[in-house]
Order: structure tokens, then sequence, then C-alpha cells
């Protein structure tokens, strides 16, 4: 891998909403180097709409099995785990908006048949987040929007026709006029074939 390809990983550039996805992840990182500003920082390029996706081992459920399990791991390991609590695990949705049921145990995160039974404590915690667009913040108007809108008159181009009628004096009956694009009489008597009305007035110096 070049340095240029190192430095597109680092600083990617999205177009779309992605999902970061942070499955077993977070306890590797201590307390001391902060691991919810790390979050935080890994969501602040991504786009509105992306989701963030979390597990992370409990420290509050079998609190004495989990703290020992974890003390005997680090004693032996040279990285080391943190286990935290529901509210720890949490605050990594801060801003997010959460997607139900919410960070609950694993097996209860939308459970379907086969999954552990849901009276059955599990010490790891799993939620999922959407990140929202920012409040008040106007949407740009993209290419889609660009399209659909109303094309401008091009300079010397006939202007539209109103309707087929045109209203007569009052008192008196409503006149047909001819479209721009159907066959004008007085074309055909000038040029002995028939002509639209624009193309007949481009002729004589207008449109």
């Amino acid at each position: 891998m070049t340095d240029d390809d190192s430095f597109a990983v680092m600083r990617p550039s999205y177009g779309q909403p992605v999902a970061l996805m942070l499955l077993g992840v977070l306890h590797c990182i201590p307390d001391e180097d902060d691991p919810h500003a790390v979050v935080a920082g890994l969501l602040a390029p991504v786009p509105p709409g992306s989701y963030l996706a979390v597990a992370h081992p409990a420290s509050d459920i079998a609190a004495d099995q989990m703290a020992r399990s974890s003390r005997d791991y680090n004693q032996q390991a040279a990285a080391r785990v943190t286990m935290r609590t529901h509210a720890e695990v949490s605050r990594f949705f801060d801003g997010l908006g959460l997607v139900e049921p919410g960070v609950v145990q694993l097996h209860q995160w939308r459970p379907g048949a086969g999954d552990l039974p849901q009276g059955r404590e599990l010490a790891n915690y799993g939620g999922v987040g959407r990140k929202r667009r920012h409040p008040g913040k106007r949407r740009r108007a993209g290419p889609s929007d660009r399209r659909h809108r109303e094309p401008r008159q091009a300079a010397g181009a006939c202007p539209p026709a109103p309707g087929i009628f045109e209203a007569a004096e009052p008192g008196t009956a409503k006149t047909p006029r001819t479209r721009p694009d159907q066959p004008d009489v007085t074309s055909r008597l000038v040029t002995g074939r028939p002509r639209t009305r624009c193309a007949l007035s481009a002729d004589l110096g207008g449109c």
C-alpha cells in the first residue's frame, strides 16, 4: 500500500450514508484514551443517515464474574480490556437517533427464532443509532432538483401561445386561434406550403 493509499483510507470521502460497525472493539480502548471521543471523531465525517452499530462487554451484568474474568485477562495480555456499564455504552450514541429497542443485551436486540431465551442474562450490550441531519439546515438543491425546474425561454424563441381560444369583444363569440405548432393558412398563401406560425414569423423577421 502506498502513502497515497494510506491517506485515502485514513481520510475517506463519503458520498452516501455508511454503517460504522464497532463490534467487540471498543472495550479494547481504555478510559484514559477517551473511547467516547474516538467514536465521535469517527462519526464526524460520515454523512447524515449513516448508522453506528456497537457491541460491548458489560460490567454490570454478572458483575463479579465479569470483573474476575477481565482482571485475569489483563494480567496476562499486553493490551488491556475494559468492560463498561449500560450507561457508559449508551453514551456512544450521544447525538444519534437510537433504533428500537435501544441499547439492550445482544440476544434481546430484535430476537428471532432459535435465539437465546429472553430470561437468560448475557453480559454484552448492543445497539444501533442513526446520525441525524443538522436541525434547521436547509438542503442544497441537487442535480435531480435542477432537472425538474422549468426551462428558461431561449433567446429569440416564440413565446408560448395561450389557450386554443382567446376572448373576443364582450357579447361576441370566442374566436378560435391557431396554435404555434399548427400550419397557418397565411403561410400556405405566401410560400405555397404549410408552415408553422413561428417559422413564418421567423422568415418575416419576428420571433
